[in-house]
């Protein structure tokens, strides 16, 4: 099997924390959202004050995964940010904020593939989210791996929405299945490369057991 890219990326987390305010079409922040606007997820910092313990990595196994099956309300949106760092550039930017309607449509599209038939043939249906999807943006460098005593690629998103494909394009075009759990509905990754087994129904064995001991209680009724 060939060997991945590694995907490095930090991001800055703001350490006051986010909040969700509402936009008007000119930008401007207001308190209800009784005019025509968006729900923008903003950094409490009103100044770019970044300091180096404020950065994180936050492309752990398996993230593109909880932003597809969880990213749903713009609450969702806001919890997301808050313990990962902005997905977009604007989110950076305390006067405007990462786009709430647009983080949420491309939660959809990966949610959309990721639940998209098994089948030789791609639908139309695909084809749509395919074609809707931006290009990401990255660094590629090869670099010396002294671990494995070889040269080595390594890529680096501009954001974390593009390493969120990134890390899920490379998961799908490895042959990753990704399924949905039946106790939680979160997306986890089983098969090859995963630390769950290609026949794994659940994404845990506590939800496992959690599951059936429900279930057995439902029946005992």
């Amino acid at each position: 099997m060939a060997r991945l890219s590694a995907v490095e990326f930090e991001n800055f987390r703001d350490p006051r924390g986010y909040r969700l305010v509402w936009r008007n079409t000119r930008g401007q922040e207001l308190r209800e959202p009784n005019r025509p606007g968006s729900y923008y997820v903003a950094r409490r910092t009103p100044y770019r004050c970044e300091r180096e313990e404020d950065f994180i990595k936050p492309l752990k196994d398996g993230l593109y995964a909880a932003f597809a099956g969880r990213t749903l309300t713009p609450e969702n949106v806001l919890e997301f940010v808050t313990q990962n760092g902005a997905l977009t550039p604007s989110g950076f930017d305390p006067d405007k904020g990462d786009h709430v309607e647009m983080i949420i449509m491309h939660a959809r599209w990966m949610a959309d593939l990721i639940n998209r038939p098994d089948s030789r043939r791609v639908s139309s249906g695909t084809q749509r989210i395919l074609s809707r999807i931006p290009d990401a943006s990255l660094e590629a460098t090869i670099e010396w791996d002294a671990a494995r005593q070889n040269y080595k690629w390594v890529l680096r998103p501009r954001t974390l929405l593009d390493g969120l494909w990134l890390q899920f394009g490379q998961s799908i075009t490895r042959g990753t299945i990704i399924r949905s759990c039946p106790q939680c509905g979160d997306f986890f990754e089983c098969g090859p490369g995963t630390d769950r087994q290609a026949h794994a129904k659940f994404c845990s064995e506590e939800h496992k057991t959690r599951f059936f001991s429900l279930k057995r209680s439902k029946r005992g009724k």
